[in-house]
């Protein structure tokens, strides 16, 4: 007589059982995993938008002189920096930043500068982010950085435009 509990293993059914079990699984984790990810790109791109904002208000009251925050040539899209100088060139750059990847940005205006006060020397700027393709009524997957004439920085959710 053979003794059954020597052997070990799997059966093809189990097996297969396994298989279907991780498919239905991955079928179900994959798109809510790629909606994870659009989001924090989402939130990362627009608090280093916030961030630089932030560091641009804070040089023009350290320097006590105007400090700019502009697109790089072709928008945001391609970037942005923070400068003391009139464009983003020269020595007069403060900080560089690269544009993130998969995003659409839309702004009011392709440069906002603070004065040593803090405040903005021209109309209230704004900067929205939303991922490529996003489509028109898809909720809470665009975000907006909003600067006041005082000099305050915000950032909404919004639905895609």
């Amino acid at each position: 007589m053979t003794d059954r509990s020597a052997l070990r293993g799997f059966t093809l059914i189990e097996l297969m059982v396994v298989v279907a079990v991780l498919a239905i699984v991955a079928t179900v984790a994959v798109p809510s995993f790629r909606q994870v990810i659009e989001n924090n790109r989402l939130a990362t791109e627009s608090n280093r938008l916030f961030s630089a904002m932030s560091f641009a208000r804070s040089e023009a009251v350290r320097v006590g002189d105007d400090v700019s925050l502009s697109a790089r040539t072709g928008g945001f899209d391609a970037g942005w920096c923070v400068h003391l100088g009139a464009d983003c060139s020269g020595t007069d750059i403060l900080r560089q930043f690269d544009a993130g990847n998969q995003l659409d940005y839309t702004a009011s205006a392709s440069t906002l500068t603070f004065n040593a006060r803090g405040e903005m020397t021209n109309a209230a700027f704004q900067v929205s982010l939303e991922p490529v393709g996003c489509e028109t009524g898809e909720t809470d997957k665009m975000r907006t950085v909003t600067v006041s004439l005082s000099g305050r920085a915000s950032i909404q959710a919004g639905d895609c435009t």
